[in-house]
């Protein structure tokens, strides 16, 4: 190890941890080398304790001062090698036939490992909350006690630790017209401040029936920085219309879980009041629907149940309970850290429940659960918070592990082709089983299952997605399930439910604009990427954030592929350049209005610009800025780059910005403080270079590749250390 600007320490130690946080090595401390011409001043222990598995994995350096520490983290990666002086990379093949002899098992091999996946957000609990209020008169007493409990709310989260805050918080409120983002912060106390002035002066409408609640979705998704999130939404019973807009809002992203809160109105009985466009964004997010009365003491206790929870096991619900009790298997799943029953009804009679053992000591397992009400309907639904984590893709190979998160074949015209479901599990669970099921929107409790498939594994060293069923053919049906379930010696160690939507008839434009192949996956226009083509590719070096490309100064355009250019002329003059993109803030188009004054700057050492304006006699504006030149003119600030006519630096490859000091990064690395941030597996001063990682596990090799980024004016080298027969850390 060396370090840089560190006050001299007492001492240092360094552990490593997974992705999930799991201890992979034990904490170790440093010793100072006895050779005085090595690169690195301090060494660590070998490594002989717990296994690293393949994968991203996370390095955590304290350094210990008297009577504190600092720390800093950094990540890696552990991979297998194998140890062979000829080929220290670890490639031992004679041939490209006996490569390929080897590779060859029963297990299924992937054509190109989706690194994102790895730490797939979907995998942890909730890191951002977002509650969406709708701006009916009749909510005031709900969220008069909401504005006093937030403060109780927000540190169920967990929301901070010693040195940094950990999560986000966003307030979005809607009426008929408008939906506004009023707030999002990581900071819980400017959260709970705001919030709670914000809701105590929020204009609230009477006989409102018809709001804008689809649209705070949407604003939802694009505010959502950290998934995944949990959404609490708020609305009235009787509010019996939300209106339509023009973005498919039937795309719900699997990162985000919905939540509505349906205040009674007084009028209405039918605990299931809730609007079909909600009630799909509800079903398809895994979302609960929690029925309330106009006034309530507290809401606390209903947070607290849903929070922490990460999984739905069960959904099950009757249209009539008060005849006889909705009588259902609910699965409490062996490992979890406690499960959360949820039964829902008008004047619940009489509750239910036996464990697997049939006993009273809570056993995981197959549950028997009823319920009794004195009129309507009712539901049942079981929730866990558990460390296992799963989620579930869809692509038209079993050897693809680039996967969408909804069922792809929907946008289909071609027919019903097969498919393939991918599966990522954490925790060393393995799934056996996959059902679907066909699900009718008027009557959710009637499902009927379609097919059973059986599950695979993968290979884990070249798949995130270490699990496939067999091909699925999905029928054209609005709403499906798929549950997907595991057994473990007798122990129910999975189930989980997932609730996917489909188009009826299929279509297509959900690509935005662009085509769909015969699986139903969407082939993008020019400049659009990512599942469903909404995400742009941003001219280099714009940067794509919420939803628009943040232009560099000298750009503009939707994708900031514009150049503006200064015509060459004597005469000053002023040219209002007014430049259309399609970009909308609150249903109006958003003009671009470039002034530019044109003049000839003299070859003067120091020159001033003085820029003033008068309004009706009144001097409104009046500034001055220094500007200094180089006597001779010296393209040498280019940082190796020329210039043009006018002076202006024309970069060299890879190079951006006015002198041509920034780093063009290959994506989806980012740039940071001039250096690029490589993702795991990627290397070099532009993140240029893969990692390539060898499959056997017999070596050690040190491979040192330079950079040319300087700290302290000292080159910082990339060190590839492995361990003997095990795996190793970079």
């Amino acid at each position: 190890m060396e370090t840089y600007g560190f006050t001299q320490w007492l001492n240092t130690s360094y552990d490593v941890r997974s992705s999930d946080g799991e201890l992979l090595r034990e904490k170790y401390y440093a010793s100072e080398r006895s050779q005085k011409d090595c690169t690195f001043t301090y060494g660590f222990p070998a490594w002989p304790t717990l296994e690293c598995p393949a994968g991203p994995i996370t390095q955590l350096h304290t350094f210990y001062y008297n009577g504190f520490n600092q720390q800093r983290v950094t990540p890696g990666y552990c991979i297998e090698s194998d140890h062979n002086d000829e080929h220290p990379n670890g490639a031992t093949w004679n041939s490209h036939e006996e490569h390929m002899k080897a590779s060859q098992n029963d297990t299924i091999q992937c054509n190109q490992r989706n690194i994102e996946a790895i730490n797939d957000p979907r995998l942890e609990e909730a890191r951002q909350y977002i509650f969406i209020l709708e701006q009916h008169s009749a909510n005031e007493q709900i969220y008069m006690t909401l504005a006093m409990e937030i403060s109780q709310i927000l540190y169920l989260t967990n929301v901070t630790t010693e040195t940094s805050y950990k999560k986000e918080f966003t307030l979005i409120v809607h009426d008929s017209k408008e939906s506004h983002v009023l707030l999002s912060s990581y900071n819980p106390i400017l959260f709970i401040e705001r919030f709670q002035s914000l809701v105590s002066s929020l204009t609230l409408i009477p006989n409102l029936d018809n709001t804008m609640g689809l649209l705070s979705i949407v604003q939802a998704q694009k505010m959502n920085i950290q998934p995944t999130a949990q959404v609490y939404y708020f609305t009235n019973q009787a509010v019996k219309n939300v209106q339509n807009i023009s973005r498919h809002w039937d795309i719900i992203g699997r990162h985000m879980e919905v939540n509505f809160f349906t205040i009674a109105d007084g009028v209405t009985t039918e605990i299931f009041a809730l609007q079909k466009q909600l009630e799909l964004v509800q079903k398809m997010s895994n979302g609960r629907l929690i029925p309330l009365g106009k006034t309530e003491n507290t809401l606390y206790p209903l947070f607290a149940d849903m929070m922490g929870v990460t999984t739905l096991t069960t959904d099950n619900e009757q249209y009539n309970c008060h005849d006889a009790p909705l009588k259902i298997n609910g699965y409490s799943e062996d490992g979890a850290e406690y499960s959360v029953i949820q039964v829902i009804g008008t004047g619940l009679k009489t509750v239910s429940m036996q464990d697997s053992n049939e006993s009273n000591i809570f056993a995981s397992g197959v549950w028997k659960l009823s319920a009794l009400v004195t009129s309507g309907g009712c539901q049942i639904t079981v929730r866990q918070k558990t460390s296992i984590g799963m989620i579930l893709g869809f692509t038209s190979s079993d050897n693809d592990d680039i996967a969408s998160t909804q069922i792809i074949s929907q946008r289909s015209l071609s027919g019903l082709h097969p498919i393939y479901s991918l599966l990522k599990t954490t925790g060393e669970v393995t799934p056996t089983n996959l059902e679907l099921q066909i699900v009718n929107r008027k009557r959710y409790d009637q499902p009927q299952s379609y097919s059973n498939s059986t599950i695979t594994p993968r290979d884990a060293n070249s798949c995130t997605y270490n699990f496939v069923s067999e091909s699925l053919v999905v029928p054209k049906n609005e709403l499906v399930t798929i549950t997907v379930s595991g057994f473990d010696f007798g122990k129910l160690v999975l189930h989980r439910i997932f609730y996917y939507y489909q188009h009826l008839p299929a279509d297509p434009s959900v690509c935005h604009g662009g085509q769909v192949d015969q699986f139903g996956q969407c082939i993008c226009p020019e400049r659009y990427t990512e599942e469903y083509c909404w995400d742009r590719i941003c001219q280099q070096p714009a940067i794509y954030s919420y939803g628009m490309c943040s232009c560099f100064p000298g750009f503009y355009g939707d994708f900031c592929e514009i150049e503006l250019h200064i015509n060459d002329t004597a005469v000053s003059q002023v040219t209002h350049i007014p430049e259309e993109t399609t970009t909308c803030f609150s249903q109006q188009t958003f003009s671009l209005l470039v002034i530019i004054a044109t003049f000839l700057v003299p070859k003067n050492e120091l020159v001033t610009l003085t820029v003033s304006g008068f309004d009706s006699g009144k001097s409104v504006l009046h500034r001055i800025f220094y500007y200094y030149q180089h006597l001779p003119a010296d393209p040498s600030v280019c940082h190796g780059g020329q210039v043009d006519q006018f002076g202006r630096c024309v970069c060299p490859e890879r190079y951006t910005g006015e002198n041509c000091w920034d780093r063009i990064c290959l994506p989806p690395a980012t740039q940071s403080y001039g250096m690029c941030c490589c993702p795991p597996a990627t290397y070099g001063d532009f993140c240029e270079h893969d990692l390539i990682f060898p499959i056997n596990n017999k070596s050690v090799s040190v491979v040192p590749i330079e950079t040319t980024t300087k700290f302290a004016q000292q080159h910082l080298s990339l060190l590839v250390l492995t361990t003997h027969n095990d795996h190793k850390c970079i």
